[in-house]
């Protein structure tokens, strides 16, 4: 009755067992990617279920659309669509994802850090080489096609509008296409690699540690 707008998401989702995986290391499959993103108390807009792919990016600009915020043309990310037919045609994102492999330890990582490593490293000694859990992975999503990179193994290839849980790999029949989002793929993080802009915080002390410790900040 106050206007008040809820937004109830995820930063990450689970593994139960899809592709032998348990809990979220190791992956770029859908159950991490896809996660809930509930919207509620928006004026004016009925109960519905809108299928059209959008992104956690799109959250903040949509908090700033609510509050009549002028947009930044340099945050990335849209306004989230409060009907399919606002989500526009063809309904596709692209977003890139990485996954490296992080389970090294050094000297200066974080005590909890390095025994959720520790522990990643002993549950994956139980897997073959031939188990795509080893080295580095990114994916591309340019929906509804997902390209899954792999450092030590082939590259995979989904349609995840029609196959969601990512049980049929497409890429033999679609080499032209796996070479195009290979190629959009390494530039996406070639862009990704270049040094943002110098943004001065000042943060309360302590919090920098913090965030460092999380991993958040370098």
């Amino acid at each position: 009755a106050d206007g008040l707008v809820t937004i109830a998401t995820s930063d990450h989702g689970e593994h139960f067992g899809e592709h032998g995986l348990m809990e979220h290391n190791f992956s770029v499959r859908e159950p991490l990617l896809r996660v809930p993103l509930v919207v509620a108390g928006l004026p004016g807009v009925a109960p519905a279920r809108i299928d059209a792919p959008v992104q956690l990016l799109d959250v903040v600009p949509t908090l700033l659309a609510l509050l009549g915020a002028a947009p930044d043309a340099a945050l990335p990310g849209r306004p989230l669509p409060r009907t399919e037919a606002d989500a526009g045609a063809p309904p596709w994102i692209e977003a890139a994802f990485r996954e490296p492999e992080r389970i090294d330890v050094t000297d200066g990582t974080p005590e909890w850090v390095a025994m959720a490593r520790s522990e990643a490293r002993r549950i994956r000694a139980a897997c073959t080489a031939g188990e795509r859990v080893f080295g580095d992975m990114t994916a591309l999503l340019r929906f509804p096609h997902k390209l899954v990179w792999f450092e030590k193994h082939p590259p995979q290839l989904f349609d995840v509008g029609r196959d969601p849980l990512e049980e049929r790999d497409i890429a033999a029949a679609h080499e032209a296409l796996v070479a195009e989002m290979l190629l959009a793929l390494r530039q996406s993080f070639v862009a990704a690699a270049a040094p943002p802009p110098a943004v001065g915080h000042d943060l309360a002390p302590g919090v920098a540690e913090q965030l460092r410790a999380l991993g958040y900040i370098e």
